[in-house]
Formats: C-alpha cells, sequence, structure tokens
C-alpha cells in the first residue's frame, strides 16, 4: 500500500493552487495547479490526516499518479514487523526512492568496524544502531575508568574496572534486539595491526582513538584500499571537531609531534565534543549511501565558539569558512535572468547542447523555474528514444539508459548488444531526417572551416596515438565504447591539493591563493550533484563562476584543474568584460594549458596514473574527438545525397585513414552510432576544437617548463592586451604560427606519452 511521505506540509490559497514542502535533502516548495481546489484539497487532507496518509483509488487517480511522479509516496511497512520505525521515516524523507526500505535494506548485513570506544567511538555507537546497523567490530584495550562514566555512553559505575568491549557486547543487546558483536581487547599497535585481527567482511571502519601514529593508520587504510571499504577518521581539540576519509594525504596532516617526541597531555575537549565529531562522521559516510546527500566531500569541520565550517581540509588551503549567501533581487533582476536569458538565445541559435546544461545548472543552483520552451525537434527525437526499451536482469531501460548506464558498466552478452543495435535500426529513419534538417543550416559553414593544412598536421599525431591505444591492433565495434572506469582514486582534497601543488611545479604559478580566492567569495561550486562543469563570467564582479561536477577519479581531476585553469587564466585579464566574449579556442587553451601541467607534475607523484589510465585519457582528449570532427564535417559537406550507405562509407574511409594498422570486425554498426548521439544530430561543432588547443597547450606547457620566464611573458600579456584569440598569443608571444604550435606540441604529447610508458615499464 503507498502512502504520503511524512512531514509533508500542504497549503492552499483558496483559488487554484496548492503549495507542498517537499523534505529531504534539496527540500522545496512545489506548487500544484489544479482545477477543482475545493475537491483536490480535500483529498489531501483525507489521505493525510483522516486516513493516515493512506493513498486511495476512491477520488482520483490523476493525484495519486502526480504524487508519485512528485516522490510524495512510500511504500507501506509492516509496524509489527519492523521496530525502527523512526529511522525508516528519517531515510524516507533523504531518499529519492520511493520506498523508505530502500536505503534501511542495505543495513540489514552491513557490518562495522569501530575502532576506539571512547567519547566519540560510544556516540558513533548509538548513532549507527538508531540508523540500524546491527553488526559491529569493536575494538579497544582500554577498561571503564571513573572519569569515562560522565561523558562516554553506555557505561556506569558498576563497570568501572571492566573491559570496554566487554561491557558493550554484554549492553547493546538489551538496548536494542538482534545486535550482534564481535569484541577484540585489544589496543592497536606496531605489533598487533588491525590487518591482523580482523577476520570479517567489513562495510566500513571508523578510526575514534587517540594518538593515532602513522604506522597504524597506513595499515588501516591500506587494508580498507585493498578491501574496498571507505575508512573514516575524527576528533576533536579545544572547541574545533573533524571529520575525514582516511587517506594517505589524511595521514601526512595527522601526524603529531609525538611521532618524534615523548609528550605527556590529556584530552581537554568537552565531551559532547565527541557527540559533534560522531555526526559529522555520520554526515560523510550517510553520502556513500544516500545518493542525493553525495557532494563529494571527504573532510568537515566545525568550530563550537566561532561557528565557522569548512569543507576543504584547511591543511590543504589553510581556509575555514565557505559562505553560502543567499542571491539578492538586484542579482536576479540585473544579473542572472539577462545572463540566462542571452544562453537561452545562444542555444536556439545554435542547438549546443552546452548552453541548455548551464541554464539548467543555473536553474537548479538559485532555485528558479525553467520557463523556456525546449527545441522541438530535439525534446520529439528524445520522446521517440525514450519509447524505445530493452529488457536486461529483469529492468527495462529506454535506449539510451541502457547505452549509457548498462553497456557502460557490465559485460553484456554479445546477444543482447545485437538486440540494442536492432532497436536503433527502427528510427534510422528519424535520425537521418534531422540530419539533413542540420545539414541545410551548417553546411556552408563547415565548408568554409576546413583547414586541410591542420589536418596534415595532427594525422600523424593520431594516428602513432591510436596505435598505442589499441594494443592488440583489432577492434570489434559492438563492444567498442569509451566508457572507461579509471581505477586510481582521488578525494576533493587529494585533488585540490595536486592542482595547489603546480606552485611548486612552475616558478610564478599562484593557484593555490587563486582557489582560496574562489572558495572565499563563493565563487567555486563543487559536487557530484552537478551534471556539468562549466565556467562563466559573473556580470556583477566580472569574476569567473566555476561550477564543477565531481568525480573521485583521475578524470575528475583533470576535470576539476581544466575548469579552474579558465578560471585562473581568465583572472589575468586586464578587461574582464571580453572575457565574456572569448573564443572557444581561447578559452580551451586555458583549460588545457592548467591540465597538461597536471600530467608533466604527475611524473613527481609518489603514485603514478597508470599507463592505460593516461592513454585512455589522451585517447578521448584527442583521437576520439578528431575522428568524429572528421567524420562529421564528411557527413554535413558531402555533395552526394545523404543517405545510410554514404554516412557508413564516410565513417568507414575515416576510420581506415586515422588507423592503418588496425584490423576492425563488425563496422556496419558505427553508422548507427549518430542515432544516440545528440551531438552530432543537433549541436554545432568547432572543427578539431579539442585536438587543436591540447596540442597547442601541449606546446605551450612545454615552453613554460623550458624558460619559465616566458610563462611571466605570457601573463603579462594576458594583463596588457585586448586581443586574446588563440593563433595571436601564439605568434606575439612565442612568434610562433599555429601550424607550428600544433606541429611541435604533437611531438611533444608523443614525447611525453612514451617516456611515461617507459617510467611505468611499459
Amino acid at each position: 500500500m503507498e502512502k504520503l511521505k511524512t512531514n509533508l506540509g500542504f497549503l492552499g490559497n483558496k483559488k487554484d493552487r496548492i503549495y507542498v514542502n517537499i523534505p529531504g535533502i534539496d527540500s522545496d516548495l512545489l506548487t500544484i495547479r489544479v482545477d477543482n481546489y475545493k475537491k483536490a484539497f480535500k483529498y489531501l487532507t483525507d489521505i493525510s490526516i483522516n486516513g493516515k496518509n493512506q493513498i486511495t483509488d476512491s477520488i482520483s487517480k490523476s493525484y495519486n499518479q502526480f504524487l508519485a511522479k512528485q516522490n510524495l509516496l512510500y511504500l507501506d511497512y509492516d509496524i509489527q514487523k519492523e521496530k525502527n520505525v523512526r529511522a525508516l521515516n528519517f531515510f524516507n524523507n533523504i531518499s529519492p526512492l520511493p520506498s523508505r526500505y530502500s536505503i534501511q535494506d542495505k543495513f540489514k548485513n552491513y557490518t562495522i568496524a569501530i575502532i576506539g570506544l571512547g567519547t566519540l567511538g560510544t556516540s558513533l555507537l548509538q548513532y549507527l544502531i538508531q540508523l540500524g546497523i546491527k553488526n559491529f567490530v569493536l575494538i579497544d584495550g582500554d577498561k571503564v575508568e571513573k572519569k569515562n562514566i560522565s561523558h562516554q555512553r553506555f557505561y556506569s559505575l558498576v563497570d568501572i574496572g571492566k573491559a570496554k568491549v566487554s561491557v558493550l557486547k554484554e549492553k547493546l543487546p538489551t538496548i536494542c534486539e538482534n545486535i550482534n558483536v564481535v569484541a577484540c581487547n585489544k589496543y592497536l599497535s606496531e605489533n598487533n595491526l588491525f590487518s591482523k585481527i580482523i577476520d570479517k567482511k567489513l562495510n566500513a571502519v571508523f578510526c575514534a582513538f587517540d594518538n593515532a601514529n602513522s604506522d597504524i593508520l597506513r595499515d588501516i587504510f591500506d587494508y580498507c584500499h585493498e578491501k574496498n571499504i571507505i575508512p573514516y577518521i575524527a576528533g576533536y581539540k579545544r572547541e574545533s571537531v573533524t571529520a575525514q576519509l582516511l587517506s594517505t594525504r589524511s595521514i601526512k596532516s595527522l601526524i603529531t609531534e609525538s611521532d618524534q617526541y615523548d609528550i605527556i597531555k590529556e584530552n581537554s575537549g568537552v565531551g559532547y565534543l565527541g557527540d559533534m565529531a560522531a555526526i559529522l562522521l555520520i554526515r560523510l559516510w550517510l553520502q556513500s549511501i544516500v545518493s542525493s546527500a553525495d557532494y563529494g566531500w571527504d573532510y568537515l569541520e566545525y568550530n563550537l565558539f566561532s561557528n565557522k565550517q569548512s569543507l576543504v581540509d584547511n591543511n590543504v588551503l589553510n581556509y575555514y569558512k565557505i559562505e553560502r549567501n543567499t542571491t539578492s533581487n538586484f542579482f536576479d533582476k540585473y544579473i542572472l535572468n539577462p545572463y540566462i536569458d542571452k544562453l537561452y538565445s545562444e542555444y536556439l541559435r545554435t542547438s549546443q547542447n552546452q548552453y541548455k546544461f548551464e541554464i539548467s545548472t543555473l536553474l537548479k543552483k538559485f532555485k528558479k523555474k525553467n520557463n523556456f520552451v525546449e527545441n522541438t525537434e530535439e525534446r520529439q527525437y528524445e520522446k521517440m528514444l525514450d519509447h524505445l526499451t530493452i529488457s536486461y536482469k529483469d529492468k527495462i531501460y529506454s535506449i539510451q539508459e541502457f547505452y549509457y548506464k548498462v553497456l557502460a558498466e557490465n559485460q553484456v552478452p554479445l546477444k543482447k548488444y545485437k538486440e540494442f543495435y536492432q532497436k536503433l535500426y527502427k528510427v534510422k529513419s528519424n535520425a537521418l531526417n534531422v540530419l539533413k534538417e542540420k545539414q541545410k543550416r551548417i553546411a556552408k559553414k563547415y565548408r568554409k572551416s576546413i583547414s586541410n593544412s591542420i589536418e596534415e598536421i595532427i594525422d600523424p599525431i593520431v594516428i602513432n596515438l591510436n596505435e598505442l591505444y589499441f594494443e592488440n591492433n583489432k577492434v570489434d565495434f559492438i563492444k567498442y565504447n569509451l566508457n572507461y572506469k579509471y581505477n586510481y582514486k582521488m578525494s576533493l582534497n587529494d585533488q585540490i591539493e595536486k592542482i595547489c601543488h603546480l606552485d611548486n611545479f612552475l616558478p610564478g604559478y599562484e593557484m593555490t591563493q587563486h582557489i582560496k580566492y574562489l572558495f572565499d567569495h563563493n565563487f567555486i561550486d563543487i559536487s557530484r550533484n552537478n551534471k556539468n562543469s562549466f565556467t562563466i563570467l559573473n556580470q556583477r564582479q566580472f569574476d569567473m563562476n566555476t561550477v564543477i561536477s565531481f568525480k573521485n577519479d583521475i578524470s575528475g581531476l583533470l576535470n576539476m584543474a581544466h575548469e579552474v585553469g579558465l578560471n585562473y587564466f581568465s583572472s589575468f585579464v586586464l578587461d574582464k568584460k571580453i572575457v565574456d566574449n572569448f573564443s572557444s579556442y581561447t578559452r580551451e587553451l586555458f583549460s588545457f594549458m592548467n591540465e597538461i601541467l597536471i600530467l608533466y607534475s604527475s611524473k613527481n607523484w609518489k603514485r603514478k596514473i597508470s599507463y592505460r589510465e593516461l592513454l585512455e585519457y589522451l585517447y578521448r582528449q584527442i583521437s576520439n574527438p578528431y575522428s568524429i570532427d572528421l567524420y562529421e564535417e564528411g557527413i554535413f559537406t558531402s555533395k552526394n545525397t545523404l543517405d545510410w550507405t554514404s554516412i557508413l562509407s564516410t565513417r568507414r574511409s575515416i576510420t581506415h585513414r586515422l588507423n592503418p594498422n588496425i584490423k576492425f570486425t563488425n563496422f556496419d554498426v558505427t553508422n548507427l552510432n549518430i542515432v544516440t548521439n545528440f551531438g552530432i544530430l543537433f549541436s554545432e561543432r568547432k572543427l578539431y576544437l579539442y585536438p587543436e588547443m591540447y596540442l597547442i597547450a601541449f606546446f605551450l606547457v612545454q615552453k613554460f617548463l623550458e624558460e619559465p620566464l616566458l610563462y611571466e611573458k605570457f601573463i603579462n600579456y594576458l594583463s596588457q592586451s585586448n586581443d586574446l584569440e588563440y593563433n595571436t598569443i601564439l605568434n606575439k608571444v612565442y612568434g610562433e604560427t599555429v601550424q607550428g604550435a600544433i606541429k611541435k606540441g604533437g611531438k611533444a604529447l608523443l614525447s611525453f606519452l612514451r617516456n611515461y610508458g617507459v617510467d611505468n615499464g611499459n
């Protein structure tokens, strides 16, 4: 039986609207327009109060469907069977899923390890029990002392002198039923390591012990890394509490003078600080459970008396407070709305999806409604694809969902691949009509953009890169896709730290100071919940705003470096007004320079990027977009009749041109790639944008590293000139042509890649 979610607040204006306050992480006020106000409000009253939230079909199915679509319903539970109703109600509100059991079910077989059972550890234990965790591994060699009684939960005067873990093992089943405790009455030490005493499968590890030394922490981290478990650590001193993911970076920052000296000290913190630290830990942990709560945070700090908070480790930026200010009416009227209008007009003019992404992200960030009419042609085609479904493992997916979710993440049987392509054949004619409409719009522009001299330079570079990438010289196009999972995982703070370390890598670089400035003024927004990353000009302050979609891997680091790079180099431009009119080429050049500096600096990392991951990334930045650009150019500039035979022929010729020594199978399915590629179908591309600018950026970075004074010359030019086209910069600062810079950049790229491969044993 479906019921209304708890804590819904309905309010009617007695005319045509009903307002509902939606609970959850991103709570908002939803407006429902109704034709019959009295009837609708009576129904909501009946199911909210009189009917004890139970949905009925007796009045209106349409209302029920609406409530379900807005995620305001949950599946009923058996109150006799389920004792932890409060936890269910809690997860009901924060879960994006209609069933409140979705999160609670995950906990049934969870086993959590807590190391240290003092103030922090016992508070954490109680909160985890409240949330529904039943299985624990508790590790502590300490005994209950008199001083513990007032500050640490579960212990009483009769427990003094007893082992803490023994007391908890005995008491917890009397507090909550079905609690299972593995008690380990031991202190962790260099001779008694965590990895040696654990023989159970764990889902998380919480470090809540005092005076941790580096060997113990590294052992815990290494064990968790090997078993794919997230380790957490928290602590408090004086009036400040912290919680963070345990990482190699955090271990270094946690090591104190006690590693070098014998120090006599007593914990000066008050008990409730342990509660606060436990709450911060729970907040970090929940983001691994609840997708809508995952902002990519790996560090939280709160100061009790100054009321300051930090989401970024102060050891990275020496920074404590990130303010989230509400937008003013002035900002809305004179800055935000005009900018969105401008983006929307560009979207209508060019059909480039990047403008739509920026609009949707800004509207969501500033909680504005989307009043724009979508591109009708595009929406119709999207709906058509949505109606094409394919079943896999008892679930129904749309064609696009299957491509982006299933094929990207699973080893799918060949039979399913073939079924997928059979479905795509059904919309070939529709896709062809869209392509013909686009051809009418942009053919002349594409023909005008062709530069054979550039192709002659880039082609050999891409051919070399492709031969390194396709190791066995064979490609099966049915199973070929670019959805690669990077194994090198990096936390938010790790990524920020690596970008800040560019200051030490290139003399004169001031990236740490710049990132701190962005945080100080709320000019940067980093979250997993951001669908896309982009950087725009703030028309009010004439500073750049950066939005980053966080990913905890190498691609995420380079994406962050990309956006921050654009923001950083744009900050040097004297007249900020011209920043808004940068060509796409200049924007990408600024972005790629910072990204490539990261690649060069990675040679000095203790743990380096694997050669395979580096190849994967560079292939996606250069080879793949270049191939698609040539393919698209060939389609839209062809004077032959546009049909699927000519499309396949174009694809085949481009593929063989860039991969002369590679054998391809199942080539015929490649003509269907267009069917799900909205970029080719609707967006207007800048030919060779990514590869061309990437190679020029490689040239510039190599120049910076060879002659650091050229970096200073480059910055001075940005500060003094209004002509910021990339070809002018190359000419004025370096005395180089575009063709020359691409050629030299290609040599720098291949040299870097081959040296990197040799250094990594490849």
